[in-house]
């Protein structure tokens, strides 16, 4: 969780419990009292400084914003003035490391990946027949263009799981219409005109 985010959620935190206390007290004195409240409120000038313990700057009601000195409860790590000052709002964080991104998935990751999804798309219900045809296809293409080399292997594949031939390797392996499948899947507009059927 970067630095901005722990100190936002602190503050909101503080500012929230603060704000219940102080309602509560607003709901006593209007459920004891028989005289009419007034419409505006002013706060107090002095402000309560024993919030917390230390302060950037020197905070009063009306003429300092407070600037109070914010630690992570668990690291104890004192994060900067840069995250509570309203002059110099930063426009990127520089101060964070960037978020990690995954691996790269090897090709044959890929090719497990994309058989698992069409076969969970095949076995969803809530799929008509077309959608599930466009959504596979949708699939193969993303195979087709990330790892062409193993196009082969998802036509291979899906040929042995919904039985489409006795002899898949024949029809659809690496040195017959797999790699041509391979090919067009790559091009085809798959989700739009491309990937349905035309009835007449």
């Amino acid at each position: 969780m970067s630095v901005k985010i722990r100190y936002f959620l602190a503050l909101a935190t503080l500012a929230c419990s603060h704000y219940l206390q102080d309602s509560e007290v607003v709901l006593a004195v209007s459920a004891d009292s028989t005289t009419t409240l007034p419409s505006s409120y002013a706060v107090a000038g002095a402000f309560p400084t024993s919030l917390y313990s230390q302060y950037y700057n020197n905070p009063t009601a009306t003429s300092a914003q407070p600037q109070p000195v914010i630690s992570d409860p668990v690291t104890h790590n004192i994060f900067p003035l840069s995250l509570t000052d309203q002059y110099n709002i930063p426009q990127y964080d520089t101060v964070d490391p960037p978020n990690p991104l995954p691996p790269k998935a090897s090709s044959q990751k890929l090719l497990q990946q994309a058989v698992a999804q069409i076969k969970s798309i095949a076995a969803n219900p809530e799929f008509s027949t077309c959608a599930r045809c466009q959504a596979s296809l949708e699939v193969a293409k993303f195979l087709a263009l990330a790892a062409p080399e193993q196009g082969s292997n998802l036509a291979l594949a899906l040929c042995e799981y919904f039985d489409y031939s006795s002899s898949c390797e024949k029809s659809y392996g690496p040195l017959v219409l797999g790699p041509i499948l391979t090919q067009v899947v790559s091009f085809a507009d798959v989700g739009g005109y491309d990937g349905q059927v035309n009835k007449r």
